[in-house]
């Protein structure tokens, strides 16, 4: 029969407190914590899903923070298009005015003024900058559509596009298009909304009721093309709101799963607490009572 020696109730003794103590502390982290996983051994394949899972919300984080950022810019065009809108309709009705029989050359110069001013707001507008590029630019962000200085040379952007990744390999392009906005180039009945504006000016600086009756049709069509761009814009921005809402939905259930995964039972963990803490308390207890007398005897 094996003999138990003094050193070695001693050495179980340790080890059993050893193991008590680690215990205490793995219970004491996951209160602390709220986990139940808070390194690999816990629970190695829990560890390894919690990890893929965090990983695909920070990407759907992403995603989500590119839609907004677009969104922004989006927005900003369509209320800036919406101002473009007001003041063609403004020198549609300068025009209209205008080419009445009864209106004199000063009427009409006074009305070049007004028109004037418009002009000066429409190329501001155009000009239109989100953060450090222009809105209406297209790839050209960073040169103003308009030279503000002659603005009748008319657009200066062009319409390249500017896709959005929105996820793993899906991109939506949220590009404004100013050229279809602003551009005569686009088909054969565009406009510039600049020149048909400095058109108009121009017919009633000369008091050329022909001359200004001219510019009715192209302020039409100025209009219907703004109109058309916001109509594209609603679309994007309907197309990112729909996305945004699907990322919304699922970053909520991998929430869920990853709780489920990792978040402790708080009411369980406070009661493995106490046992452990219990269990500690004996172990010590136990430890005193025998590592001390076996002290005594070896001083002895």
């Amino acid at each position: 029969m094996m003999r138990i020696t003094s050193s070695m109730m001693s050495e179980n003794i340790l080890n059993s407190l050893q193991k008590n103590t680690e215990s205490l502390m793995k219970a004491q982290t996951v209160v602390s914590s709220g986990l139940k996983i808070n390194q690999p051994s816990d629970d190695p394949v829990g560890m390894a899903a919690a990890l893929n899972y965090n990983a695909t919300i920070s990407s759907v984080n992403q995603y989500t923070a590119n839609i907004k950022q677009a969104e922004t810019t989006l927005n900003v065009a369509d209320s800036t298009l919406s101002g473009v809108s007001n003041l063609l309709t403004q020198a549609k009705q300068i025009a209209l005015q205008m080419v009445n029989g009864t209106m004199s050359a000063t009427d009409r110069s006074n009305a070049a003024s007004q028109v004037q001013s418009l002009l000066d707001q429409f190329v501001q507008m155009a000009n239109t900058k989100q953060g450090n590029f222009y809105v209406f630019g297209g790839r050209n962000t960073t040169t103003a559509p308009y030279d503000t200085t002659n603005p009748s040379s008319g657009f200066q952007g062009d319409d390249g596009q500017m896709p959005v990744v929105v996820g793993n390999g899906v991109t939506i392009d949220t590009h404004v298009s100013g050229k279809n906005a602003f551009s005569a180039t686009t088909s054969a009945t565009a406009v510039d909304p600049a020149v048909v504006l400095s058109n108009l000016i121009t017919g009633l600086k000369n008091n050329d009721t022909t001359a200004i009756s001219n510019q009715l049709t192209p302020l039409d069509t100025a209009l219907d093309q703004v109109v058309n761009t916001r109509s594209d814009i609603g679309n994007t921005l309907n197309r990112l709101d729909a996305t945004q809402s699907y990322w919304s939905s699922f970053k909520l259930n991998i929430q869920k799963a990853l709780s489920n995964t990792e978040d402790a039972d708080l009411t369980q963990a406070a009661s493995d607490l106490t046992q452990q803490q219990t269990a500690y308390q004996a172990s010590l207890s136990v430890a005193a009572k025998i590592i001390q007398p076996t002290l005594l005897d070896f001083l002895k």
